[in-house]
């Protein structure tokens, strides 16, 4: 515990191993300035075995501060002083996409395989990796190794590696399937939960979806933003406007995301915290959260709100781009829906966190990837309230521009 660390600190205060790992446990307990003061003795007395481990801590103790210039130059250091150092290559490519150094942030990016277990290495494939070489004749596997969102996110290479072979298969998850589908270059869909299904498939090449900006190239001066790259299908979409016919500016919420990413309980609200967004003329709200626990918000809304939902009717990812293509505005958190309304070229402001994702980087207001896309930011961790504030002003401003084209009951 830290207060064991803390007593062995006060005993033996010019031990390094005291030092580092009392340093281990503050980053546990996010106490971040602590952890940097503990690292820096560390660095100072430059001891050997720890030297590489401390820039390298000292570097995730910065960046999660804020200090994302800073963090960089420790993970030099750590690379420097062990070139083998995966994680802080990796991590180091993460601060560099922050800042929007696209160039080294995607080549260390790279590193993510050899850095975390986790993540399906190109080298756990039977054909080659693709290069991005022109393969005419040939058919490429695209396979989706992370987030929903941040296949949503990356598909949008999919035209320009169909433009350079004959076919493009998928391996995704099945909530992806039906939504995929609306890309012409798609061709078959295989389930990356049962990898032996791939037995039977045919295909040249292979390649990661997330590796795909470092191949191509992309810089903030390329990033292939054309929108909608996906679309909801035409009979859902009719489905889903029958479900959410109503004259008012018709607004979707989402405030929890998985609960299996390590950051979830920071980049989550809870519906309470949407209460401004209650009392604004003129606007009706749509829940398009699932997960049972954070939907279940909806069975105790803030006082005076009025929200419909849709008890499970939100089995895919195609389910919930009809329904989002019947609304005027998403509101979210940083989760599979802002990508999804994003690439539908529908309007979405996104509410984020103090340490938020790379791919939002710094200070913006924009996103270079969605056109449609605005971001509020907290400018205290954990607290929504100035936010939202600033989404329920902008709404309400909305809301009373609103005229319908055609007034519907």
């Amino acid at each position: 515990s830290r207060s064991e660390y803390e007593l062995a600190l006060a005993i033996d205060e010019l031990s390094p191993a005291t030092w580092f790992y009392l340093g281990r446990t503050c980053m546990k307990l996010r106490d971040f300035p602590m952890a940097i003061n503990l690292y820096t003795k560390l660095i100072s007395a430059g001891t050997p075995e720890f030297l590489a481990s401390s820039y390298s801590n000292r570097a995730m103790a910065l960046y999660e501060s804020g200090n994302v210039l800073e963090a960089i130059e420790d993970y030099n250091a750590a690379v420097q002083q062990l070139p083998d150092n995966n994680n802080a290559r990796f991590q180091r490519g993460i601060a560099n996409l922050k800042l929007g150094r696209f160039e080294p942030g995607w080549r260390d990016y790279e590193w993510r395989f050899a850095a975390n277990a986790t993540y399906l290495a190109g080298a756990s494939w039977e054909q080659p990796s693709w290069d991005g070489k022109p393969a005419p004749g040939k058919t490429i596997l695209v396979h989706h190794e992370q987030g929903l969102g941040d296949a949503i996110h990356f598909v949008r290479y999919v035209p320009m590696i169909k433009a350079m072979c004959a076919k493009v298969v998928i391996c995704c998850g099945p909530p992806l399937f039906r939504l995929l589908k609306s890309m012409p270059e798609t061709g078959e869909m295989y389930n990356r939960r049962q990898l032996d299904s791939l037995a039977g498939a045919s295909y040249d090449y292979q390649v990661p979806l997330m590796s795909l900006p470092y191949i191509f190239g992309t810089t903030l001066d390329t990033v292939p933003s054309k929108v909608p790259y996906l679309h909801a299908d035409k009979e859902l979409r009719a489905k889903w406007a029958e479900k959410t016919r109503s004259a008012q500016f018709k607004v979707g919420l989402v405030w929890g995301g998985n609960p299996d990413q390590g950051d979830n309980d920071f980049r989550s609200c809870s519906l309470a915290d949407y209460a401004p967004l209650a009392d604004i003329p003129g606007v009706r709200l749509y829940s398009l959260q699932v997960g049972d626990d954070a939907a279940e918000q909806c069975n105790d809304p803030p006082e005076n709100m009025n929200i419909t939902h849709f008890n499970g009717e939100l089995t895919d990812l195609a389910e919930t781009a009809a329904l989002i293509s019947n609304l005027d505005l998403v509101i979210t958190i940083d989760t599979s829906v802002a990508h999804l309304a994003g690439a539908l070229g529908h309007p979405v402001w996104v509410v984020l966190w103090t340490n938020c994702c790379w791919r939002y980087m710094l200070g913006r207001s924009d996103s270079p990837w969605y056109p449609s896309m605005r971001l509020f930011r907290q400018d205290v961790r954990g607290n929504w309230k100035a936010p939202i504030e600033q989404i329920a002003t902008d709404l309400r401003c909305l809301a009373n521009d609103h005229q319908p084209d055609h007034p519907q009951t």
